[in-house]
């Protein structure tokens, strides 16, 4: 039932896990540049994102700077700024360095979407901890626990694979307070990764219940990210009418409008 949703679970995953072992030490930022726009439009910031954790996490071991990852965020974040930026927090996550002063300085949306990627990963390779246990590793500030949690709730979707009572099953889990940045998440990855059927995203929308905004958000987010990376499909179309009740020109604002 829910096999277009997997299948381009699948490909994402794949990808990420692929663009590393392309990636030298010695490459330069162009060079890296190059590379990942061969990939085809559709899931091409997934590339993106990969390749900023792999960068990332060169310059966290090796100096424990970020001077190569800062010039491959600012050549790229016009067309792929959140998935560079949540590629920067899964290396955080991986290394378990937090360097002080570049964290400081990130404004707050960019720092959400880093700790998103945090979050991600933690709900990936700590799961029971992370989600069976809910707990919030000490290192998560309460300032970035919304970003975090934003993560956990985009790999509630990843696990879900588009099963909404599977989906429902894995938030009765969380605390009450947690619920809104879990269902941001939620419609991220929804909107983003796509093969949703009407009957799928109508049952979402249905059960977000009173989350719906917080969806919404989500999907907004994805959208703007598909903007801005110049790969609008289909679904994300779909998802935009049927989540929203708005079409994508309709949404070029609004879009825009949910990072003021």
């Amino acid at each position: 039932m829910f096999n277009e949703v997997a299948k381009n679970m699948q490909y994402v995953q794949e990808l990420f896990l692929e663009i590393p072992s392309h990636i030298n030490p010695t490459d330069n930022v162009e060079q890296i540049i190059f590379l990942l726009d061969k990939e085809p439009i559709k899931f091409r910031s997934i590339a993106y994102e990969s390749a900023s954790w792999e960068i990332a996490m060169e310059d966290l071991k090796s100096s424990g700077e970020l001077y190569r990852w800062t010039d491959f965020y600012y050549k790229t974040k016009h067309e792929h700024p959140y998935h560079v930026e949540i590629g920067l927090g899964w290396a955080f996550a991986k290394t378990g360095i937090y360097p002080p002063n570049f964290i400081n300085t990130l404004n707050k949306e960019v720092r959400r979407m880093v700790y998103d990627g945090v979050g991600y990963y933690y709900a990936l390779y700590r799961r029971r901890r992370t989600i069976v246990l809910n707990e919030i590793p000490e290192e998560i500030s309460q300032d970035d626990l919304s970003g975090f949690t934003q993560g956990v709730g985009r790999r509630l979707w990843y696990e879900a694979k588009g099963d909404v009572n599977y989906l429902l099953k894995s938030l009765e889990i969380f605390s009450n307070h947690r619920l809104p940045d879990l269902w941001r998440g939620i419609g991220i990855a929804c909107g983003y990764v796509g093969g949703n059927n009407q009957l799928i995203l109508d049952r979402l929308l249905l059960k977000s219940a009173d989350f719906k905004s917080d969806l919404k958000i989500g999907v907004q987010l994805a959208v703007l990210s598909r903007q801005l990376s110049k790969s609008i499909s289909k679904d994300i179309k779909l998802t935009s009418e049927i989540i929203c009740k708005m079409t994508i020109s309709d949404l070029q604002i609004a879009s825009k409008a949910v990072l003021c």
